[in-house]
């Protein structure tokens, strides 16, 4: 069995640590053409993204590792409140799994996690023109769109996403919005896959490095009856319902949001 606190120990390490925090950490191109005027991404990392004034280079590697040298070792944002959890899940209509409530108030509402963007923050502000996503906005704007009453853990790009069940035992689900092509191609649920069946085992993943998209049950998708059925269409085009064969004990409810939330 996983230990809460351990996991929770490595993941405050990897948040503090701005050469690991990410997937992909950002380094300055200036620094680079400065130190290593010579060096050869591709050759010498393989992956990384770049733009006009920056690199992202693979969490770790010895380019980001000098880059953050000296960098201070803290969360990268503040750590939720109680008050501000209890908001959240009056929102969801019910609690998060414990473990993701210890992340979020005692490592930090977001900055850190899976790719570049990490975890979807627990709340933030959305008066901006480009708001970083939030768990209940994310929630409320999935449940008008007729998916379960899941949590979103982070985006993966390219219309993927990765999500936690609010039923214990809290398995992870990777959605890929892109894997089907509504009405002519396949049903919704051929997306989605069963990629772990704790969160806390996923989170392991994260942490040591290892393939988030893995499925343990050889990518066994919903039309194949697992772990999803039966499949509901939804009377209005291009909208779509599951349900789990999880039970719920949770009964159903009205969105929340009827105008913008205050976080």
């Amino acid at each position: 069995m996983i230990d809460d606190d351990r996991l929770l120990d490595v993941l405050r390490e990897r948040a503090y640590d701005p050469a690991r925090r990410f997937d992909e950490v950002e380094v300055s191109r200036e620094w680079l053409d400065r130190h290593h005027p010579n060096l050869d991404l591709y050759q010498e990392f393989g992956r990384y993204t770049r733009s006009a004034t920056s690199v992202w280079l693979p969490a770790g590697s010895w380019a980001a590792m000098e880059h953050y040298q000296d960098a201070p070792r803290q969360a990268p944002l503040p750590p939720a409140t109680d008050v501000q959890v209890t908001a959240v899940e009056q929102v969801l209509g019910r609690p998060l799994p414990k473990l993701l409530r210890r992340m979020y108030t005692e490592i930090a509402i977001g900055g850190f996690g899976p790719r570049m963007d990490g975890f979807t923050h627990l709340i933030a502000d959305q008066s901006g023109p480009y708001p970083p996503r939030s768990v209940p906005h994310v929630y409320e704007d999935n449940r008008r769109e007729g998916l379960p009453e899941w949590v979103e853990l982070a985006p993966d790009g390219c219309s993927c996403y990765w999500y936690v069940s609010l039923t214990a035992p809290y398995p992870v689900y990777y959605y890929d919005w892109d894997a089907w092509d509504w009405p002519d191609g396949p049903p919704p649920e051929q997306g989605i896959h069963h990629v772990a069946p704790t969160l806390a085992e996923w989170l392991w993943r994260w942490v040591e490095g290892r393939h988030l998209q893995w499925d343990e049950y050889g990518l066994q998708r919903g039309d194949d009856g697992f772990p999803f059925g039966p499949y509901q269409r939804d009377p209005l085009p291009g909208e779509f319902r599951y349900q789990s064969p999880v039970p719920d004990p949770w009964a159903p409810r009205e969105p929340v949001f009827l105008e913008e939330p205050p976080f």
